[in-house]
């Protein structure tokens, strides 16, 4: 890190594990939804500036779960457990197309393919769309 001591919180709409996962390892003090209230905003603020790490309870319990899991056994991509239809916007995916295209080809809502890429990324363990394409490319799944 070249700035140790500069403390991040996250504050974000994203409520998707890999986000929470990969941020806590980038090291961020604390993680936050948009819908904080704002005195809680301003306490966790003041909290990580004193040295401190927060997260909201719902997070910080599936921190726990996920790094108890990670001890356990390494993470491995759960390619098996992709249905078809998350197959298809895998492939997709890899082929460079948004989700506004996606759902234009598949005939469904973007906010529908935004959830199947979130669930397709946390499959696979990928912090990213980009790490997703490859994973599927070296997996053979595309």
């Amino acid at each position: 890190m070249e700035l140790p001591q500069t403390r991040v919180i996250i504050l974000t709409t994203f409520d998707y594990d890999a986000y929470v996962f990969e941020g806590v390892k980038a090291g961020a003090r604390g993680y936050l939804l948009k819908d904080t209230p704002a005195p809680e905003l301003l306490a966790t603020i003041r909290r990580v500036h004193g040295g401190e790490s927060i997260v909201q309870p719902s997070v910080a319990a599936r921190l726990i779960t996920e790094f108890s899991r990670q001890r356990d056994a390494p993470a491995q991509p759960e390619t098996e457990h992709l249905s078809e239809r998350e197959r298809e916007i895998l492939r997709l995916i890899s082929d460079g197309l948004s989700n506004r295209e996606i759902g234009n080809r598949l005939a469904l809502a973007e906010g529908t393919v935004k959830n199947y890429v979130s669930t397709i990324l946390d499959k696979l363990h990928a912090a990213n769309r980009t790490q997703a394409a490859r994973l599927a490319r070296e997996q053979g799944l595309i």
